[in-house]
């Protein structure tokens, strides 16, 4: 009996520490994603960043201008003020009107503003995205918004497709509180977007562009569904049954471990009951999908 007890014992303490690496393995894998995506992800980050530090010199230059232009107003309001002929100062405001180009700065500055604006938001949603990412986030299901989960694959994915995908996002409601481990479904969700980035590039080359559109929405079976459907390449027949196997990736060497699939399948059909799959047609495109219950 004791013996019984003591091998149960070691069995949950084994299960239990499975389970640990499982999640371990998994928060280091989204790790892994940010650093494959890192150079991508630092572009995003300097190309408003520049422009912010631009716009940000030439206000300076143009509060050096205002500044002229405020004196000579100023000389102007002292000379009135004194009783003074103001024909000299008045020319001194004109000089200083012009060479400030008034005019243009009253018209740019706003404009640059906004662009400034823009910039700091951009990296805001970008740095949001990669510390909603990386955080190893709670181990057990919670009710989740799929838009934001979606939202954030894509900001860190859009190195990958800008260039040459144009690229749709449709929520449906009714896909706001789907219980999941949000960290997990994350890294499949950007998996998914970066696949279909690469097969859209494969296709059409430099230059050209093409399509990827997601899509979340409810089925009548109870049901979240994620769909990312691409106008890439196409799966060829010969490997589709290897698709979701461990180390398999039709990319050149360097170019994919073949983990992301994989891990995917596990993610979505062990860990959440969830369905997976796609649909493809090879040359015209390829739809990868998954299903989740709305109610564990």
């Amino acid at each position: 009996m004791d013996r019984t007890a003591a091998l149960e014992r070691e069995l949950t303490e084994m299960r239990s520490q499975q389970a640990r690496m499982r999640d371990e393995l998994q928060v280091a894998q989204r790790l892994e994603a940010v650093g494959q995506l890192a150079a991508g992800v630092a572009h995003e980050i300097n190309t408003p960043t520049q422009y912010v530090m631009d716009n940000t010199r030439f206000f300076g230059e143009a509060f050096q201008d205002l500044a002229g232009v405020v004196a000579a107003y100023e000389a102007l309001r002292q000379a009135v003020l004194a009783g003074s002929d103001p024909k000299e100062a008045l020319s001194a405001v004109a000089t200083a009107r012009r060479t400030a180009d008034v005019d243009f700065l009253l018209e740019d500055v706003p404009t640059a503003l906004n662009q400034s604006m823009d910039g700091l938001r951009q990296v805001a949603s970008i740095v949001r995205a990669m510390k909603d990412f990386s955080h190893p986030g709670d181990k057990t299901f919670a009710p989740t918004d799929l838009g934001p989960l979606v939202e954030t694959a894509v900001i860190l994915s859009r190195n990958e497709h800008k260039y040459w995908a144009d690229l749709s996002v449709d929520v449906a409601a009714g896909v706001s509180e789907v219980p999941v481990r949000e960290g997990p479904l994350k890294q499949v969700v950007l998996n998914l977007i970066v696949n279909a980035a690469h097969a859209v590039r494969s296709k059409v080359g430099e230059g050209g562009r093409g399509r990827i559109d997601i899509r979340a929405f409810p089925t009548d079976k109870g049901m979240a569904r994620i769909e990312v459907q691409d106008s890439g390449t196409g799966i060829p027949e010969a490997v589709r049954d290897k698709v979701f196997d461990l180390f398999f990736t039709t990319k050149e060497v360097g170019a994919g471990t073949g983990q992301g699939l994989a891990l995917a399948h596990r993610v979505v059909r062990e860990e959440h009951g969830g369905h997976l799959g796609f649909d493809t047609n090879e040359g015209v495109g390829t739809t990868f999908w998954m299903e989740l219950p709305l109610v564990r």
